[in-house]
């Protein structure tokens, strides 16, 4: 498995950062990180990354589960997952610019960290008991288990798993939070039904142009605490 892992960055570092092959490879290597992640959590992910070292790759640990490959300027590659159980989240970074450390950037993982860490505080929860919570909390938890269905099985299994009345739910958290792109793909599915084909259609849009929701939803909650 890690020969494969390395032969796949391999292949991404020969092409073209942010041309539609490297975006395929990108997207490939973030399903095998968390293929990695599902089967044996943080310490397989982690040994997974490491192995690039191995094989004579110079590896930066930047932050405690984000990891940056060094290239020759003005290329970077960069590896990220979250270490939570639940939603298992990879993601991969080859582009021309600066490595990962300004300003934004920093803003953008501060919020990821803190909508996680609260959705991870939230599961597991029976389903009577979502009704209970506050608005904020249930915001957090519908959005973070839209994002984990999706991400474990696509559109078909989160309909299957929460059932029409929850989807519509988090259609309209979606719609609050400016996450405008994937709304549009969750009301597709809505009409889809059952239509295999098209919900593979909107799988394939939502993983390769995915909105980072985590930080839209933390936005929306400070922009809401100041008014």
């Amino acid at each position: 498995m890690h020969g494969d892992f390395v032969r796949s960055v391999a292949r991404l570092i020969d092409l073209t950062p942010e041309s539609t092959e490297a975006e395929k490879q990108q997207h490939a290597i973030e399903s095998e990180l968390m293929a990695a992640l599902s089967d044996g959590g943080r310490q397989a992910g982690e040994s997974l990354v490491r192995s690039l070292s191995e094989h004579g790759y110079e590896l930066v640990r930047v932050r405690p589960c984000l990891w940056r490959v060094e290239l020759p300027p003005p290329r970077v590659l960069e590896l990220w997952f979250n270490p939570p159980k639940d939603p298992i989240i990879a993601a991969l970074s080859y582009r021309k610019g600066t490595p990962w450390g300004t300003p934004s950037q920093k803003r953008v993982a501060e919020r990821q960290e803190a909508f996680y860490a609260r959705y991870e505080k939230l599961i597991p929860i029976d389903d009577s008991a979502v009704a209970t919570l506050s608005t904020e909390d249930r915001l957090i938890f519908v959005i973070g288990e839209f994002e984990a269905d999706i991400n474990n099985g696509g559109f078909g299994q989160y309909l299957d798993n929460k059932g029409t009345e929850r989807a519509q739910e988090a259609l309209g958290y979606l719609e609050v939070i400016d996450a405008r792109r994937t709304a549009r793909w969750l009301s597709s599915a809505l009409e889809a039904a059952e239509d295999s084909a098209a919900l593979e259609r909107l799988d394939r849009q939502f993983f390769n142009k995915p909105q980072d929701l985590a930080s839209l939803v933390m936005r929306h909650l400070t922009k809401r605490s100041k008014r």
